[in-house]
Formats: C-alpha cells, sequence, structure tokens
C-alpha cells in the first residue's frame, strides 16, 4: 500500500502545480515535499510529473493516479471527521424560558460563562413576552420575573431586584445631585414599574408627571432612555452592563427594592435533572456577582 503522507504530498504538488507552494500550504520543507514525490515515483515505478521551469505539471501517468488518490483521500478524511463526531460527548439541551429583556441584556453577555463551565449542556433560549407553561412540553425552566406561586411547578428564588433612576450622560450632567423632587421637571419615561415605586420612598408626594414614552419591554426602556429620550426607572441587574460602559448613569443614591423577583420555575421531575440544579447554582453565583458589582458603581 502506498504511505499515505506520499498520497497527500503528490495531491497538493498536483494542485499548484509547484513544490514550493504544496511545501507552504502542508506546513512541511520544500526538500520535504520533492522527497514524498520521490518515494511515491520509486514505489510506482513510473515518473508522475514534468518539471516545467520552476514548476511541475502531471504526465498521463500521474493525471490517471491523481483521479483515484483524491477519491481515496475524501473517503478517509470524511472518515476521519465522522470519527470525531462520532467520538465527541454529545450535548444535552436545556430548553429555558425567559424575557428578552432578562436575555438580551444580562444572560447573553454572560452566556459564554456557561458554555466554559458546562461545555456537555447547551441552553436553548425561548425569549419572549408571554409566559410559557413549564409543565408542558415546550421548555425545561422558566427564569421568571414575578411572584410566586405559579400552580403546579416549584419555585427556586435567584434574588430581589433593585430600582433607581438612570439616564444618559449627556443628561446625567444636568441631574445628578438634584434632589428626587426636582428630577419632575424633566422628561420621563414609563416602564412595567410605576415611578411611585420609588418617588414615595424618596419622600416626593407630587405624582409624576405624563411620560414622554412607555415601553412594556424593560431593554426597550433601557435603550430609550441611553439615546437620551428621558429619565427611566431601571432594574440594577438588566441595567449593570450599561452603567459600567458609561451607557447610562444612576442619578440618585437611592435604590428601592422592586415588588418582583427572579424565580428559576420548573416541575417536580424537572428539578431532579443534573443539569437544572446546575443552572440554578450558576446563575445565583452570576446575579450575586452581578450584585456586588452594581454597587460598587452607585
Amino acid at each position: 500500500m502506498l504511505p499515505l503522507q506520499t498520497l497527500r504530498a503528490f495531491r497538493q504538488a498536483a494542485q499548484t502545480q509547484n513544490l514550493r507552494a504544496a511545501a507552504e500550504q502542508l506546513n512541511l520543507t520544500h526538500g520535504a515535499v520533492s522527497q514524498q514525490i520521490r518515494l511515491l515515483e520509486d514505489r510506482l515505478g513510473v515518473s508522475l510529473f514534468d518539471r516545467v521551469g520552476r514548476g511541475v505539471r502531471l504526465n498521463a501517468a500521474g493525471a490517471a493516479l491523481l483521479a483515484r488518490v483524491q477519491q481515496a483521500l475524501a473517503l478517509l478524511e470524511a472518515g476521519e471527521r465522522e470519527a470525531r463526531v462520532q467520538g465527541q460527548v454529545p450535548q444535552r439541551v436545556l430548553r429555558v424560558s425567559m424575557l428578552p429583556s432578562f436575555a438580551q441584556c444580562w444572560l447573553l453577555p454572560r452566556l459564554s460563562r456557561w458554555q466554559r463551565a458546562h461545555p456537555g449542556w447547551r441552553l436553548a433560549i425561548d425569549a419572549r413576552q408571554t409566559v410559557v407553561d413549564v409543565l408542558g412540553p415546550g421548555v425545561d425552566v422558566a427564569i421568571r420575573y414575578g411572584q410566586q406561586p405559579w400552580a403546579g411547578a416549584v419555585a427556586k428564588s435567584l434574588g430581589q431586584e433593585r430600582l433607581f433612576p438612570v439616564a444618559s450622560p449627556s443628561q446625567a450632567d444636568a441631574l445628578r445631585g438634584l434632589a428626587a423632587a426636582d428630577l419632575l421637571r424633566f422628561p420621563m419615561l414609563a416602564g412595567t414599574a410605576g415611578w411611585e415605586l420609588w418617588l414615595q420612598p424618596a419622600g416626593v408626594v407630587e405624582p409624576p408627571p405624563e411620560p414622554v414614552a412607555s415601553f412594556n419591554d424593560a431593554g426597550l426602556l433601557l435603550q430609550a432612555a441611553e439615546v437620551g429620550m428621558g429619565i427611566a426607572l431601571a432594574r440594577g441587574v438588566l441595567v449593570l452592563d450599561r452603567l459600567r460602559e458609561g451607557r447610562l448613569l444612576p442619578l440618585h443614591p437611592l435604590t428601592v427594592p422592586a415588588p418582583r423577583s427572579y424565580w428559576l420555575v420548573a416541575s417536580e421531575p424537572s428539578w431532579q435533572r443534573p443539569e437544572v440544579q446546575a443552572l440554578h447554582a450558576w446563575l445565583l453565583a452570576q446575579l450575586a456577582e452581578s450584585e456586588r458589582e452594581l454597587a460598587t458603581l452607585m
């Protein structure tokens, strides 16, 4: 049987018609490729190339051999790929439902951390505004922002959110340091959390003005604030990355607990799965780290 390395050198030399170019593509020396070609010709007892100037050109014997060598090497390389695929540990898929805002603003920038920590478990993200039934066939587990209970499901806490006003850097220069009541004189944005949740603990009895825009998605609310539309009442976990990058700035030191919390929700059988338990532990650790970082940015 012909040595495999000689066939690969022959194929590359035939395709490039230049031994030096073939050597570069194979990460070999020019001399090594020449030696492989000579060894192949010696084994066959025929010349395979005509030397033309600084290049080479297949002769009739070489052209006949090349057709079979290409087929054989293609089969071998396909076998190599299939063997690697079969040898890999198959990934287990964990289908996770969540709000688009949580997926975009917090999870996505940290998803590579999950992949490094758990390479055998792939998260399939189902991001939508509607609540998906975790007891049905569509998802395995859900990250919910709300209040217990969820009928028939088991919910484990991931932590509570905190609310505080933020604005774009261009607006924040004029707003930071102002009393809470003075913020009412500036354009305000409305989200799913009402401004009274922050204004009342801040000692403001006056109702907030009519918002310049309102949003049912916390991610869109933050985007609107970032482009300078007005002041937003932000959720700390979701706004963290924008604060770190300076795209939004906090306007007041007061933060208040949100009326809703984050929960990991699944059926009782799903909670017995190791990947669900691993996701719960990972989310707790990552959210705790986010809370610590948030405290340094306020």
